[in-house]
Order: C-alpha cells, then structure tokens, then sequence
C-alpha cells in the first residue's frame, strides 16, 4: 500500500486508545487512558504486529513513544 492509501501522515497531531480487545498492554496504565500525540513514523504489518493494517509510532505528549494502529487513533 502507498503512503497516499495511509489515514495519517507524519507530523499529523492524533488522539489515540488503545483497543484492549486485540492488544494486551504490559504496563500498568488505565484501560481507558486517552494519548495525544504526534505521528512520527508508520509500518507495515509484520511478524510482531499481524492484524493485517497500518501501525503508528506516536510520540505522546508525556514524551513517551507508543505504537497504534490505524484504527485506535483519529486526527485532531
């Protein structure tokens, strides 16, 4: 898929939550804890993130790096 078929650019200022039914988070943070962030880089599916569409490496207002995917995050 081309970066035109992508929902988010890099730079794009996202809300993103995590969708606990498909990911299982390892740390302790609240379930429904809304991030804010800018997009900083994106992938393809691979063999640790298999759900078949776009993930997102968003850059938190907290400063802390998380990963989404296209389905967890819309555009502010």
């Amino acid at each position: 898929m081309d970066t035109a078929a992508r929902k988010f650019r890099k730079g794009n200022f996202v809300r993103a939550i995590y969708d606990y039914e498909l990911t299982y988070c390892f740390a302790d943070t609240p379930h429904h804890l809304v991030h804010y962030g800018v997009i900083v880089q994106h992938g393809e599916t691979n063999i640790y993130f298999p759900y078949g569409n776009y993930f997102y490496q968003v850059l938190c207002l907290d400063g802390i790096v998380r990963f989404f995917t296209e389905w967890e995050i819309e555009k502010v």
